[in-house]
């Protein structure tokens, strides 16, 4: 379901578009979905005491986790351009594009973090799942939240917004389901979400803008 609906966000910003679309782009976009379909098969082989398979797959996995985390913070750079220019011409908010630099940064850290977690953890099964299914949670808003923006015809941060409350609802619901709420990786998760409520301020503000600009050139 998280696959269909982050494919679902991506429909007409990517690809409708894909043809036109920068190198970068094609790289996160199929490494993002590799992860996703990786970790719909890795249970398959985990039940079926196929562990073998499991342990290969989940080595050769983290190729794509890295180049999912590493190619998402190249195309966060470009945000800074694309705000200026946003700015200039008035073609899309610019608000949204600056705010929305730290809530992906600080979402793909949480995603690196959950990785080495779940690597951490690879002998103790239950908190090695928990964590590695966490990041599906802790990547998805960007795909959400455009989602919810294309379906209910909303500007992009209440949209985003919104999805932020859908993860951490589907958080705490998770960790219920698996009477674990009070585990890092449900907590860690509901906090990182809350990064997209500030992005409408975080935005608008100069010395965030200035600082941007200082350390993401273009």
């Amino acid at each position: 379901m998280a696959f269909v609906v982050m494919q679902a966000g991506f429909i007409k910003g990517y690809w409708m578009n894909w043809s036109n679309e920068p190198w970068i782009d094609h790289v996160h976009g199929f490494s993002a979905m590799s992860w996703y379909l990786l970790l719909i098969v890795q249970p398959y082989f985990a039940t079926r005491k196929k562990m073998e398979l499991h342990r290969l797959w989940g080595m050769l996995g983290l190729f794509l986790a890295g180049g999912t985390a590493f190619s998402a913070l190249a195309v966060i750079s470009r945000n800074v351009a694309s705000g200026d220019h946003g700015a200039e011409t008035g073609n899309f908010d610019p608000t949204f594009i600056y705010g929305v630099i730290t809530s992906d940064l600080v979402m793909i850290v949480a995603f690196i973090i959950a990785v080495i977690m779940a690597i951490i953890k690879r002998k103790k099964l239950n908190d090695h799942a928990i964590w590695i299914t966490s990041t599906v949670l802790y990547i998805m808003s960007a795909g959400l939240g455009r989602a919810v923006a294309v379906i209910f015809k909303m500007p992009f941060i209440p949209a985003l917004n919104v999805s932020g409350i859908i993860i951490i609802v589907a958080f705490i619901i998770m960790g219920f389901r698996l009477k674990q709420l009070k585990h890092p990786a449900i907590i860690f998760g509901i906090v990182v979400n809350l990064s997209v409520f500030p992005i409408a301020w975080l935005g608008k503000q100069q010395w965030y803008i200035d600082f941007l600009h200082a350390i993401m050139k273009y």
